[in-house]
């Protein structure tokens, strides 16, 4: 995906959007920026994560710009009151993929 010059506006329809069997490549190919690898997981990381903590109930959807993939949000949604080192709600991670980062629009 290429970028347009910094001074150009863009617009873009963002969704969010279920992760299947027809995305699930697109989604998990997503990258960070390298210096974001520090602060933010990737995606399969994430899933695999998510299947790891049963207890924290992960919903997870790919974020679109149009109908381009470019990134990724995971939340945890309704944890069992008893549920160890867990809230009821909480967003456990969203990242977006090098390209796609948002920009304001120039003056």
């Amino acid at each position: 995906m290429s970028l347009p010059a910094a001074s150009a506006t863009v617009t873009a329809m963002v969704s969010l959007r279920p992760i299947t069997r027809d995305n699930l490549a697109a989604v998990q190919a997503l990258r960070t920026t390298r210096e974001q690898e520090r602060f933010v997981s990737g995606v399969v990381d994430s899933m695999l994560e998510a299947i790891e903590d049963q207890a924290g109930r992960a919903i997870q959807w790919a974020i679109y710009a149009d109908e381009t993939p470019v990134g990724f949000v995971m939340i945890s949604d309704e944890v069992a009151p008893d549920a160890p080192d867990h809230i009821p709600h909480y967003l456990w991670i969203i990242a977006t993929s090098a390209g796609a980062t948002a920009r304001p629009p120039s003056t």
